[in-house]
């Protein structure tokens, strides 16, 4: 029997946690703080990925609507190049005009073919492709 002001009386009243359970339990805290944390990083990148990947599409989009609107003569076949800035970042949009009149079967009508890379911005994307078909009018 113990009496009321023995040492192991206290110890059988005594609620709480052993040091043992709060040791463990940070740890399952620092782990899902750590997990939110990387989560927010990748949210981050993510979202600044896809800011890229939209303007990059913008640089892309302002080239093929400049060649679009041109007369078919006037669009002359060759390699060009041009850096588009959109905020703080460049996007580099390479675009080549090819003359597709021979290589596809199209009777007299005359094709051009122009091919549209633009990719870089912040997180340095990489090159998106796009496609622009230009008939010359009044060909058969």
């Amino acid at each position: 029997m113990t009496h009321a002001g023995s040492p192991s009386h206290y110890r059988a009243e005594r609620g709480g946690f052993t040091l043992i359970e709060v040791i463990f339990a940070l740890v399952i805290l620092t782990v899902g703080i750590l997990a939110v944390a990387t989560l927010n990083t990748i949210s981050i990148w993510q979202t600044r990925r896809g800011d890229d990947l939209t303007n990059s599409a913008l640089a892309a989009a302002q080239v093929l609507d400049a060649v679009s609107v041109l007369p078919f003569d006037s669009v002359a076949v060759g390699n060009y190049v041009d850096t588009v800035s959109f905020g703080p970042a460049n996007y580099i949009v390479n675009w080549t005009v090819s003359d597709m009149s021979d290589s596809l079967a199209t009777g007299n009508r005359e094709i051009k073919r122009v091919l549209v890379l633009s990719g870089g911005g912040l997180t340095q994307t990489t090159a998106e492709q796009y496609e622009l078909f230009i008939f010359k009018p009044g060909g058969s």
